[in-house]
């Protein structure tokens, strides 16, 4: 439950992301890159501002691990930190392939939507960035 209500957190770093960038139709500069991929970092400042109690607590340090980390690929060669297998929270763990399944089954500025079978055969070739555990997991949920 915690991890449902913490998802839509993940990417409240965008806020400090120009809007041009977010919008932009052609190919990334490395500096357009960089400052995309900054989005983690900037989503955990803003929820390390945050303090509450209790549940609240865990709550908000859930939405924090998962905002900073949910681009951090299984086998260390996500951002922002590299991290890898389970140096890599849980819950950052299950919106890494989310998130990508997400991201490709959406229309973008630059591309359409796949369809899910592309989808899927498209996170299979990249399984290498997901816990494998998880990835059988949504599987199983996807094909049902």
């Amino acid at each position: 439950d915690m991890i449902e209500l913490s998802a839509p957190l993940c990417d409240i770093g965008n806020v400090s992301i120009p809007s041009t960038l977010l919008q932009k139709q052609d190919a990334l500069t490395d500096e357009e890159i960089q400052i995309m991929q900054s989005h983690t970092v900037q989503g955990a400042r803003i929820l390390r501002d945050i303090e509450g109690n209790g549940e609240f607590n865990n709550f908000i340090h859930m939405s924090r691990e998962i905002a900073n980390f949910h681009h951090e690929n299984y086998d260390g060669s996500g951002y922002p930190s590299n991290k890898a297998g389970e140096e890599i929270p849980t819950g950052a763990r299950i919106l890494r392939v989310c998130d990508v399944y997400a991201a490709l089954s959406s229309d973008r500025p630059y591309r359409k939507a796949f369809d899910i079978q592309t989808v899927m055969e498209l996170m299979i070739e990249e399984v290498k960035n997901f816990d494998m555990q998880i990835f059988l997991a949504f599987q199983r949920v996807v094909h049902r």
